[in-house]
């Protein structure tokens, strides 16, 4: 049997997503190796608004971004993440009124380190219709 191939057993039987199988050595593996660029909420020419989150990740990452006021959720998302520069782009409805708001990003690589960011955003105010 191949090492790979041994290495993508034993991750499946860890719980370590495949993604990830034979890719990262946990041993040699101990920080989530990204940056965070910018997080800032806009408004859109249609009167759309989103909170954008830049990153810039060295290696594959999920990322879990929620955007949140006073607890309550406005917006969330999970994805995978390869490396390079991404602007992940985060809908926020039209009954959310302006103002300030939370934005938290969990960004968790192969060998489960993760890392926590959390911002605070301007919700911009609506578009009159």
């Amino acid at each position: 049997m191949t090492s790979t191939r041994r290495e993508a057993l034993t991750a499946g039987a860890t719980g370590v997503a495949p993604l990830f199988a034979g890719r990262l050595s946990p041993a040699a593996d101990t920080a989530v190796s990204a940056t965070l660029t910018s997080v800032k909420g806009v408004r859109l020419a249609s009167g759309a608004r989103q909170a954008r989150v830049r990153l810039k990740p060295d290696e594959t990452v999920v990322a879990r971004v929620r955007v949140a006021r006073g607890g309550r959720r406005i917006a969330s998302r999970k994805l995978i993440l390869g490396a390079g520069s991404h602007t992940l782009r985060l809908a926020i409805g039209r009954t959310v009124a302006a103002g300030g708001a939370q934005v938290t990003i969990r960004l968790t690589d192969g060998a489960h380190n993760a890392r926590t960011y959390t911002r605070a955003i301007h919700v911009p105010k609506a578009k009159a219709a």
